[in-house]
């Protein structure tokens, strides 16, 4: 009988579950998608239940596709979205809709909480980085004050991966990696106890596990046969997205580093001993107990091309479907080549021109472009005529350096002009002034 494991990726738009052999081979996959709601400015929230149907779903397409008997499922488990914020009861009910890693409400309440630490800039220089109204400490906060019903009715505040093992177990707790985003103590693997100064019932945060710990008793009756499965199918710790990628990357060893592009994306490095936030970069737990992660986040990265289908792809989209996306590839080939075509273009037919700055000064200069050969003036923004000279300048082996820039009018005619510094192998360039008096390179 063969053996299966059930993985769920629950990424920002969507459940991607993949049922994977023992020998690392993925054998069927299956994507559910689900909505995001916008209720107010800054407010991005997800509806746990919606995961839940998308995880029920999958599974159940995943076992029917790969005509595979529930039984030969030997475990599930989660990669999730980081930061998310799911108040459950007592009795697991949840209290209100996920709130999302790409939410912003809590501005107010992360600048309180720098504030009782004695601001932004001390508070930085403790923590590594300031926080922000989308970190979760800040938003559980904004529960705190703007929703005291639902803050007080808390059980736990559970994210993602840990809503989705309390609805496959019925145990509450929450994974290293997914508590290091709320405030996890790196060396001691526990919550951070400075989280309890800044007004948090700790006792609201829920027992912690690892990502290769199993949880409870696995499946229950009720969650195996909303999945399809069995009853008792293990189910472990998992972890978040970062730590998923992590581990998928290979780059799990002290100072091995990866790349990630996905609707956000991040540089990330392994570190065995590294706990503290440096530049902006995030140190958190990693998926392996034993490391830790230092991370470089941004919010969009995959988004953008799925804005630019949105925006100018619409009718394209329609027709072609996932082939979209090599049809954009050809678009950007096609483009790229007729600007190479048209900056060669430009190099032959340009003039360059360098009018001295001063008769007494020999070291800056100033560039005007214009069009050569009885051509119009080229009006040129000062930004795409530095990079236009720098082409010519490459070519002639020469390093420039901008020093002021500006736009000048000439008998009404607007030209750019740049003022720059030339050299060439660490020495000036030397020009022979025409009797325009004007230093003309060709």
């Amino acid at each position: 009988m063969n053996q299966y494991v059930i993985a769920h990726d629950m990424g920002t738009s969507s459940d991607k579950a993949v049922l994977i052999d023992f020998n690392g081979k993925v054998v069927a996959s299956k994507a559910e998608p689900y909505p995001t709601y916008y209720p107010a400015p800054a407010f991005v929230e997800q509806k746990p239940e919606e995961y839940w149907s998308a995880v029920c779903n999958a599974s159940k397409g995943i076992i029917k596709k790969a005509k595979i008997d529930p039984s030969e499922v030997k475990g599930i488990v989660f990669s999730t979205q980081a930061m998310g914020i799911i108040p459950v009861n007592e009795d697991g009910r949840v209290l209100y809709n996920n709130i999302t890693w790409v939410d912003g409400r809590a501005e107010k309440q992360a600048q309180s909480i720098m504030r009782k630490f004695g601001g932004k800039k001390v508070f930085t220089m403790l923590a590594g980085t300031p926080i922000m109204g989308k970190d979760v400490i800040a938003k559980i906060h904004w529960l705190k004050e703007e929703r005291p019903d639902v803050y007080n009715e808390t059980k736990y505040f559970l994210d993602v991966n840990g809503y989705l093992k309390y609805k496959c177990t019925g145990e509450m707790v929450a994974e290293l990696s997914g508590a290091s985003s709320y405030g996890l103590d790196l060396k001691k693997k526990t919550w951070l106890s400075v989280l309890s100064l800044t007004g948090l019932d700790m006792s609201k945060l829920p027992p912690l596990v690892k990502s290769t710990d199993k949880i409870g008793d696995g499946l229950t009756a009720e969650a195996a046969e909303a999945m399809g499965l069995l009853k008792g199918t293990p189910v472990f710790g998992g972890c978040d997205d970062t730590q998923a990628a992590t581990i998928g990357s290979g780059m799990n060893g002290d100072g091995e580093v990866h790349i990630y592009l996905g609707t956000s994306g991040w540089v990330c490095a392994s570190s065995k001993d590294k706990t503290k936030f440096i530049h902006g970069a995030a140190a958190i737990q990693s998926a392996d107990p034993e490391m830790n992660l230092i991370c470089g986040v941004t919010e969009a990265a995959g988004s953008n091309i799925q804005w630019l289908i949105e925006q100018f792809f619409r009718a394209e989209t329609k027709k072609l479907g996932d082939g979209i996306y090599p049809y954009m590839g050809e678009m950007i080939k096609e483009e790229i080549e007729s600007l190479e075509s048209e900056k060669e273009r430009l190099y032959h037919e340009l003039e360059i021109m360098l009018i001295p700055k001063d008769e007494n000064d020999g070291k800056n200069i100033i560039m005007e472009i214009r069009g050569a050969a009885g051509g119009d003036e080229a009006n040129i923004f000062a930004g795409d005529l530095f990079r236009m000279y720098s082409y010519y300048a490459d070519k002639q082996g020469w390093k420039i350096e901008i020093i002021h820039s500006a736009s000048v009018e000439k008998l009404n005619i607007k030209t750019t002009c740049i003022e720059v510094s030339i050299s060439q192998d660490g020495k000036e360039i030397s020009s022979k002034l025409t009797d325009r008096g004007e230093y003309i390179f060709h």
